[in-house]
């Protein structure tokens, strides 16, 4: 009889065992999950800010070539501009400036987006090789 009960306790001691091994296996299988869940949606703001990125900057260059390329054809070299017209040589001067400077403003912001997001695709990526190394102990 005493030999049944120390198996007994033994066997509860192994279940014990078991179950905590398989509560960290979910525990971790869980996080896995959560990591690549995580992992596609900064992949998706990736790919979307290099989207914007490459349309900023060619937005920027377009206008900035186009723009420049009507100044000229509106305003000759260094041929003097009536009065009428000296505003509007004014304003379109500064816009064919302002305007791509914008644009490529916004595509900026866009490279920093993707710098900080590569950056967490990188952390991320170790920590799911982490959890998988964990995961197979």
């Amino acid at each position: 009889m005493a030999q049944v009960h120390s198996d007994t306790v033994n066997t509860m001691k192994m279940e014990e065992g078991v179950t905590q091994c398989l509560g960290l296996k979910s525990k971790l299988t869980q996080q896995l999950n959560e990591s690549t869940r995580y992992l596609k949606v900064i992949n998706s703001h990736f790919y979307r800010s290099f989207l914007h990125l490459m349309g900023y900057i060619a937005a920027g260059t377009g206008l900035w070539i186009l723009m420049h390329w009507q100044f000229g054809m509106a305003f000759p070299g260094n041929v003097d501009v009536p009065n009428e017209r000296l505003r509007f040589k004014d304003i379109w001067n500064a816009a064919m400036y302002i305007v791509p400077y914008c644009f490529w403003g916004m595509a900026t912001k866009h490279a920093a987006i993707m710098i900080i997001t590569g950056l967490d695709i990188c952390i991320s990526e170790f920590e799911l090789f982490r959890l998988k190394k964990k995961l197979a102990k």
